[in-house]
């Protein structure tokens, strides 16, 4: 089902016309199908760069969130050395603590 369409009409310069010419004529375009695709792709990237700062935002906070989950990864990694170290290993706590200090530290 085709929806009802309006017409959209501007006046050109002669300069502007012979732009709008010379870039239409080596796609093999209308006048007016190059400049309706101009408007829709510069609308569209509008949308697109309208997204972007969420984007970046959303992917900051992830970037944030992974990053604390990687240092309780690395703080966890060195409680269970130390305990098995000093549990299964008998090693003092101090020299197990710096065995994990030493070994896992980044």
């Amino acid at each position: 089902m085709k929806r009802p369409t309006e017409v959209v009409a501007f006046r050109a310069d002669e300069t502007l016309l012979k732009r709008i010419d010379n870039a239409r004529k080596a796609l093999g375009l209308s006048r007016g199908d190059w400049v309706r695709e101009v408007i829709v792709t510069h609308l569209h990237e509008d949308d697109d760069q309208l997204e972007l700062p969420t984007v970046i935002a959303d992917l900051r906070q992830l970037i944030e969130q992974l990053d604390q989950a990687v240092q309780q990864l690395s703080t966890n990694q060195k409680r269970t050395l130390i305990i098995l170290l000093t549990k299964i290993g008998g090693m003092d706590l101090n020299q197990a603590k710096e065995v994990a200090r030493c070994k896992l530290s980044s």
